[in-house]
């Protein structure tokens, strides 16, 4: 089920400046200027989404935080941490020309294999997507119709 987020609504409030030939974007929680590629402007977009329109709470958001996939060392796009600092939604950024296949959901699983959040999403920007992971042994889970409030229980949609 895709979301009608219209992330490009937030567009306008990030900074973004020339260096030499690079386009840049601040990253408001990290406090530094990120080249901006396609990939990046969607991150950009879904962080102030999150904290402007969901009012999640700014410091249990990580952006390209390393986990170990299969003895390899990865990087996930944003991590939502809950109050008791576990990993609780893990959101995988796609540049708006990819479609969001098999694939860019299987690596978003695959990350998700170390991480088991409660709350997976994926998004290109004009695509979103999110599922409630309700019980791994079984595989069970459940696409959702809206983004949680943060801190929300994914039992919650069973």
């Amino acid at each position: 089920m895709d979301l009608p987020l219209y992330l490009e609504r937030f567009a306008p409030q990030l900074r973004i400046r020339r260096e030499g030939n690079k386009r840049m974007v601040f990253d408001v929680l990290r406090g530094k200027w990120l080249v901006l590629q396609p990939e990046e402007f969607i991150r950009r977009l879904f962080i102030h989404y999150l904290l402007e329109e969901l009012a999640y709470p700014r410091s249990f958001i990580a952006t390209e935080r390393g986990l170990a996939v299969n003895e390899r060392e990865k990087r996930c796009d944003i991590l939502i941490l809950d109050p008791d600092m576990r990993p609780w939604m893990l959101v995988e950024c796609k540049s708006p020309d990819i479609p969001l296949t098999e694939d860019a959901t299987w690596q978003a699983t695959v990350y998700n294999q170390s991480l088991q959040v409660q709350f997976m999403v994926l998004t290109n920007g004009p695509t979103t997507r999110c599922c409630a992971m309700l019980d791994y042994e079984a595989g069970a889970w459940v696409y959702l119709d809206h983004l949680p409030a943060f801190a929300q229980k994914a039992a919650d949609y069973r």
